[in-house]
């Protein structure tokens, strides 16, 4: 139901982009002398996005280490999208 502003019945928009780690983006989305490490809370806190695609799966599976790091230098309510690894998609 669109017109319908109950966020029960519509749901909530989440507002990202498809990856957020990325080295042109550096002095035209990030400031020119960002880390890498930096680039999420970046990402998160200053350019105010709630949720990313994390596309780097569909070419190797992160360690539960990695994804523990991701998640601890974002928000509580953060969300990340899981892109399915090639294995399971392509090459069946």
């Amino acid at each position: 139901m669109l017109g319908n502003n109950n966020a029960e019945t519509v749901g909530i928009i989440r507002n990202g982009t498809s990856g957020f780690q990325f080295e042109d983006w550096k002095g035209s989305v990030y400031p020119p002398d960002i880390t890498e490490p930096a680039m999420l809370s970046y990402y998160e806190k200053h350019l105010g996005f709630d949720t990313v695609e994390i596309n780097f799966t569909y070419y190797r599976l992160p360690s539960p280490k990695a994804l523990e790091g991701m998640a601890k230098k974002t928000s509580d309510g953060f969300e990340f999208s899981v892109r399915s690894n090639k294995e399971m998609t392509h090459e069946i």
